[in-house]
């Protein structure tokens, strides 16, 4: 393939995406013209000035070989003709036409996104006055104008991928809807374009020219949670650097890829939680290379991680050009997404094929390592008198320490071998490393293969950060101090023998205590410290996945809407989910978020606030849209809980909320979640929450007791035990929650006016006396109390 051939593809088939956008601005002339325009004044590296004659040539539509692929591509894809003319709507909501139903009825009103760049929170909207797109556009001129073109071809075509995903994902392209009458933005019609074009050009003399090619990584929880728990003090570090480590290394695996093939980013047109799809030319050549990647990506894997954590490659799937959209395609995806199942069962095939021994011979004459007590040891942590191996080493004091600093503002992958390698450089796949930077020099960019900034989408490729570690801030130790939640050694704050410092990691024990408060004790009117240090953990994950992928989009499905449909399903969780807790719910731990799911830790109050949250927005995010749901599990448990455990437990919960019915037909509804051995659906979930806070203030106002929550917890159990186990022998519940009722809490019922001597006596507002009146004559209102019941118990239990 000739070396400026991607190139050539991929920016002719984004000069009409960017002309999508562009018409809005005050001075823009015809679609035609915006192309020309741009096709003159596009910035390019020196590289690739010898490419802007063709596109030029393009923009006029100049009958070119580069031209046909171009409109090929866009016929195989089901893309709309471009008609001319600027759109004169705003792009619909890409999850507003899934039914799981077989119709393809919009569900509720239109949803519509606002011109906006993906950092803003990107939830569509039913209505919005016309002219939003004029100041957008003039926003994206400016910065493709700063875009950086002394860093050679391949760093600024990535840069320039990621500018144009930051603006055109919300613009539709010209032609308004596809040949399947789906709308699609401008980003993901020239991404999708330029992907098939490339593999065109390579594999045009095949009856099936495209290869579906797709990796997914397993054994993430084992791998990031079989820590030894002995050293707390730099386990939270740790536990990130894993997190981070896998998307990394996810990154290397197809960086490898590219870099074997010669192809352009625009191949790989999936990328969500650790599992990607590329679009490959289907040759033999491609296939072999292929093959000889897997075999040595899985010896290369056997030998640092030892079985412990495998990456799954598929790429038995070939496509003909009648396969790219309808049926055929399901079709097709539904083959390839079987064969990477399989291949999942099988990870380590061709290294058994190779008869190389499953045994390890590794050294561990200098002991194990104290961290991940899998690898020998083979050096000391900085400052710290733990002895790790040296994956572990370059993990903490490379990732670990780096990652929260803001400084640090770029990762750069590049080639270059283990021995070549400094101390601050993490190895990766294929002899890629990984380095964190502060500023980029334009004359080192030579091996570099990817530059990626990680805190804002100002220049080069973005890469989203999914995960957040909670840190110390001057606020935090000046509560910490007030309230009393530390221990005074000298002058310095300490927590279970830990320092509590600014800018450090929040370990475990620490995220539990942030659920621990002052208050006013109504006895004796003075401050103490209420709450149970507890820590939570949520999991949660999209519902039917596949099935929305599969079926959702019924005929109008294409290769286009489906890698589009990925793209915005894995902005929310790896992105627009995790800035909305780095502002709003800093406690939390993200461990990792993207794809469909996401895994959290934090105090536990924390946590069951940012699950309604968490059900609000996604439900806004899909525009409403019934067939689409979430479901999710939380777990309570003590801070001494190994980590694994709690993954574990709140994985459980998360399959019995998946396993909700509901109601009496029986039938699985999912969209729940599990609380306190308690499922709910996410409607209703916001009301037990509400009934917690009555409680709550029940107990703040001496109405109820700390003994009637526990007896209230009681004859919930007990009701559970009647209604749902056929036990009959516990009915008795009935008759002692009647009387003690009568004894405690009918005191606390006004009866018309009150009398002299019961001044004292703190009556029942209207909502509370409505609520205990139906936990004694409903006995699901009472099984289900137990949620909102232990809420307040922990939220006011004193320690």
């Amino acid at each position: 393939m000739d070396t400026n051939a991607h190139y050539t593809l991929t920016l002719g088939a984004f000069l009409n995406a960017i002309a999508a956008l562009t018409l809005h601005a005050p001075d823009s002339g015809s679609l035609a013209k915006e192309r020309q325009k741009w096709a003159e004044n596009l910035p390019l590296p020196a590289e690739l000035e010898g490419i802007r004659d063709t596109l030029k040539a393009l923009s006029h539509g100049t009958p070119l070989p580069e031209q046909e692929l171009l409109q090929r591509a866009a016929k195989y894809a089901a893309l709309p003709s471009p008609d001319g003319k600027a759109s004169s709507h705003y792009l619909s909501c890409v999850f507003q036409h899934i039914s799981l139903s077989g119709s393809t009825a919009k569900h509720g009103k239109q949803q519509i996104y606002a011109p906006s760049t993906l950092d803003k929170a990107v939830f569509p909207v039913e209505s919005l006055q016309k002219g939003a797109f004029p100041d957008h556009a003039k926003a994206f001129c400016e910065k493709l104008r700063e875009l950086p073109t002394d860093i050679g071809a391949p760093l600024f075509l990535k840069a320039f991928l990621s500018l144009c995903e930051n603006f055109l994902w919300c613009v539709p392209f010209p032609g308004t809807t596809t040949a399947t009458g789906y709308e699609i933005s401008a980003y993901d019609a020239a991404r999708i374009q330029s992907a098939i074009a490339q593999a065109l050009l390579v594999a045009e003399d095949s009856d099936t020219p495209f290869l579906l090619c797709g990796g997914d990584i397993s054994g993430i929880q084992s791998y990031i949670f079989n820590a030894s728990s002995e050293h707390s003090k730099g386990l939270a570090k740790f536990y990130r650097a894993r997190s981070f480590y896998l998307q990394a290394l996810t990154k290397s695996v197809v960086l490898a890829i590219l870099d074997a093939t010669g192809l352009g980013p625009c191949a790989q047109i999936m990328d969500a939680g650790g599992r990607f799809v590329l679009l490959l030319p289907a040759t033999d050549k491609i296939k072999a290379q292929l093959a000889t990647l897997e075999q040595k990506l899985q010896h290369w894997l056997f030998d640092h991680f030892h079985g412990e954590l495998g990456v799954s490659l598929s790429y038995d799937t070939c496509l003909g050009t009648d396969e790219l959209s309808g049926p055929a395609f399901r079709a097709a995806f539904d083959r390839f997404n079987d064969a990477l199942d399989s291949a999942k069962l099988h990870k380590f095939s061709r290294l058994m094929q190779s008869r190389t021994s499953p045994v390890s011979d590794l050294d561990y004459t200098k002991g194990i390592c104290e961290l991940c007590r899998l690898n020998p040891q083979s050096d000391t942590l900085k400052h710290k008198d733990v002895r790790v191996c040296e994956q572990c080493r370059a993990q903490i004091d490379t990732i670990g320490f780096r990652l929260p600093k803001t400084q640090y503002t770029y990762l750069i992958y590049e080639k270059k071998t283990a021995e070549k390698l400094s101390r601050d450089e993490v190895p990766l796949f294929n002899d890629i490393s990984l380095r964190f930077a502060e500023e980029i020099d334009a004359k080192e960019t030579a091996q570099v293969l990817e530059i990626s900034n990680i805190r804002n989408r100002e220049d080069h490729a973005f890469h989203p950060l999914a995960a957040h570690l909670p840190v110390f801030t001057e606020e935090d130790i000046a509560r910490w101090e007030k309230d009393g939640l530390g221990e005074k050694d000298e002058e310095q704050l300490i927590h279970q023998g830990l320092p509590v410092k600014k800018d450090e990691p929040k370990n475990l024990s620490m995220l539990a205590e942030e659920s621990r408060h002052m208050e006013c004790d109504p006895e004796t009117q003075e401050n103490a410290l209420v709450g149970v240090a507890l820590l939570g953990t949520l999991k949660a994950d999209v519902d039917n996945l596949g099935l929305i992928f599969s079926a959702g989009l019924g005929k109008a499905i294409s290769i286009a809407n489906s890698a589009a449909l990925s793209r915005m399903m894995n902005h929310f969780f790896a992105y627009q989910l995790v800035q909305r807790i780095k502002n709003e719910f800093p406690n939390i731990y993200v461990v990792f978020a993207g794809g469909d799911d996401l895994f959290l830790l934090g105090p536990w109050d924390n946590i069951v606030e940012f699950a309604k949250i968490l059900a609000e927005d996604f439900k806004r995010y899909v525009g409403g849209n019934p067939c689409i749901t979430l479901s999710a599990g939380i777990a309570i448990s003590k801070p001494h809980v190994p980590m694994r455990t709690l993954g574990e437990q709140a994985e459980e919960l998360l399959e019995r909320s998946k396993e909700w019915r509901g109601d009496s037909s029986g039938v699985i509804q999912k969209n729940a979640v599990t609380l306190f051995d308690i499922t709910q659906s996410w409607k209703d979930f916001p009301e037990r929450l509400e009934e917690a806070k009555l409680f709550e203030s029940m107990l703040r106002t001496g109405k109820l007791s700390m003994g009637s929550i526990f007896r209230l917890l009681h004859y919930s159990q007990e009701a559970r035990r009647v209604y749902c186990e056929g036990k009959l022998e516990h009915i008795i519940y009935r008759s002692r929650m009647h009387y003690n009722f009568a004894r405690h809490i009918e005191p606390h019922i006004q009866q018309g006016e009150s009398e002299s001597g019961e001044q004292d006596i703190e009556y029942l507002t209207a909502k509370e006396e409505k609520l205990l009146s139906a936990l004694m004559t409903d006995h699901k209102k009472l099984i289900t109390a137990r949620l909102p019941l232990s809420c307040a118990l922990y939220r006011l239990r004193k320690e």
